[in-house]
Order: C-alpha cells, then structure tokens, then sequence
C-alpha cells in the first residue's frame, strides 16, 4: 500500500510524520564513506522523531542513473529526491521528514 492509499488519521496534518503514516527513505550511492554517513543520519533522524521509516540503500549503478541522480550520494523520502551530492546533516533530515 503506497503513502497516498493509506488511510489519515482525522486530525492529520500534511506531514507524513504528523500522520504517523510510514516513511520511505532511499540513499542512493555506491556505498562509500559518504553514503554510509547518510545513512546513518537519516537512521538518527529517524530514531530522534521516533517514527516509522523503511530505509533502503540504493547501490546499483543503473538504478541510480535512471533514477535521474548523476552527484551521489543521494537522500530520496517518499520518491522525491531531497538531497543529492551532499551529506544533509541530522537536523536538516529531520525538517526534511516533517514537511
């Protein structure tokens, strides 16, 4: 069930995290130092905002070509690029989950 098919809970706002709706959080890399600090910044925002997030490392090559990202690594929530070619840091993370 995608983000849009799950149901809202009535006093939901337009953030997802408000929603308490599940939270997809793709980093796209080849796994460099980079990648895996990304990574574990998005785990850290995830764990601040005590949320529900899925997230996945993307390390296939041709993925993330066609994906579109050309400067990995790479920060995708909910299907929409975020970040791309720079390492957002834990707060930035964090604003970016509470749009």
């Amino acid at each position: 069930m995608s983000t849009e098919e799950r149901p809202q809970k009535s006093n939901c706002q337009s953030s997802p995290v408000a929603c308490d709706i599940m939270v997809k959080i793709e980093i796209l890399g080849s796994g460099c130092a980079t990648c895996k600090r990304l990574f574990a910044n998005a785990e850290q925002a995830v764990k601040d905002l005590k949320i529900t997030a899925e997230i996945v490392k993307v390390e296939d090559i041709t993925e993330i070509i066609g994906r579109g990202v050309m400067l990995p690594p790479a920060l995708f929530i909910n299907g929409e690029v975020r970040a791309e070619g720079r390492v957002p840091d834990v707060n930035e993370i964090k604003a970016m989950l509470m749009e």
